[in-house]
């Protein structure tokens, strides 16, 4: 329809039956994924801003082929701004509900940076020009979302876990470095093939079952960032998904 400014605002967004039927077939072609994520412009939902526009026809049908596929992530723009959610409604597991701002169009002038790791998602939103940028990718984050994330797995109480950060900056990377629970800081090392990816050693063998944070830090030519996660420590060997969350 054409842009109105009466209610209800904007473009009228929707998805018509020809592209609910390219979205069920590219689905359906992937369906062995191990990791499934879909990426549009507009919300799912109102956002409480009557300017927005978000979809106002086919998003009941999106979100039933995202939840019978399995997708875990929804990302999308038009709104100017960065948020991170969880989105279940009439969902049985629910999807990362992922806001990206504008570059160069606006304030604050944001893009964001967004990792795969094992089919564990990270993300970071960072202002233009502002370095470095540090996004820890192992472990997953289980408040990605800002809630439990159902997609984050449990870490077993080991004493050699692994831990994996990115920190991208135009000048040098002195040093990166962790900490568990705001404990000591322990040195990580640059990966000799991938001059962007920092590794590190935690031990979590004598730590009780529950949530535990981790701080990365990283000291560049350009200054000090920190990026932080809630993991959850088990104390079996076998990972298990914490219950689904209440939402959006």
């Amino acid at each position: 329809a054409p842009f109105s400014i009466f209610s209800p605002y904007g473009d009228r967004a929707g998805l018509d039956s020809t592209e609910l039927a390219f979205i069920g077939t590219e689905l359906a072609a992937h369906g062995d994924a191990a990791l499934t994520m879909a990426f549009g412009h507009h919300p799912l939902v109102p956002t409480g801003d009557s300017t927005d526009t978000y979809l106002y026809y086919g998003k009941d049908e999106f979100v039933s082929l995202m939840d019978s596929n399995g997708a875990s992530m929804y990302g999308y723009g038009h709104t100017h701004s960065s948020s991170e959610q969880f989105f279940n409604q009439n969902m049985t597991g629910g999807v990362f509900y992922f806001n990206v701002s504008a570059i160069g169009k606006d304030s604050p002038n944001q893009y964001a940076v967004t990792a795969i790791d094992c089919n564990g998602i990270s993300s970071a939103t960072q202002t233009v020009g502002t370095w470095p940028v540090v996004l820890i990718t192992a472990p997953m984050n289980r408040r990605l979302g800002g809630i439990v994330n159902p997609y984050a797995y449990t870490v077993t109480n080991a004493s050699s876990n692994p831990i994996r950060a990115l920190v991208f900056d135009p000048a040098t990377v002195t040093q990166a470095q962790f900490r568990v629970n705001a404990g000591a800081w322990q040195q990580m090392t640059v990966a000799p093939d991938s001059p962007g990816l920092w590794h590190g050693i935690w031990d979590a063998s004598a730590l009780p079952e529950g949530e535990h944070t981790i701080d990365v830090q990283a000291t560049t030519g350009s200054g000090t960032r920190t990026d932080t996660v809630t993991t959850y420590v088990k104390s079996s060997s076998t990972p298990t998904l914490p219950a689904a969350p209440s939402g959006l």
